[in-house]
C-alpha cells in the first residue's frame, strides 16, 4: 500500500514538475513580448520627440533659395526678396 501511494506521489510531483516547466517557458515568452512592445514603444516616443525638434525652415524661404540654387533669381535679386520675406523692408 505504501509503495503505491509513493507511486502515485511520483506522478504527481512529475506531472507537477513538467507544468512547472512549461509555465515557466510561457512567462519566459509572455516577458520577451513584453519587452519587445515596450521597445517599439520607446522608439517611437523618441522619434516623436526628435521630430519636434527638428529646426523647421520657412516654406517660401525654402523655395527661394531653392531657385537662388537653380540660378533662376541672382544674388540682388534673392537679397531683396529674402530681407521682404523676413519683414525687413
Amino acid at each position: 500500500m505504501i509503495q503505491i501511494l509513493m507511486e502515485v506521489n511520483k506522478v504527481k510531483m512529475n506531472g507537477g514538475g513538467n507544468m512547472m516547466s512549461m509555465m515557466g517557458g510561457s512567462m519566459i515568452l509572455n516577458m520577451i513580448v513584453w519587452i519587445i512592445v515596450l521597445g517599439f514603444l520607446i522608439y517611437g516616443v523618441v522619434l516623436l520627440i526628435s521630430k519636434s525638434f527638428d529646426k523647421k525652415e520657412d516654406s517660401p524661404l525654402k523655395i527661394l533659395r531653392e531657385r537662388f540654387a537653380r540660378g533662376e533669381i541672382d544674388d540682388q535679386e534673392f537679397e531683396a526678396k529674402k530681407a521682404v520675406l523676413r519683414g525687413k523692408d
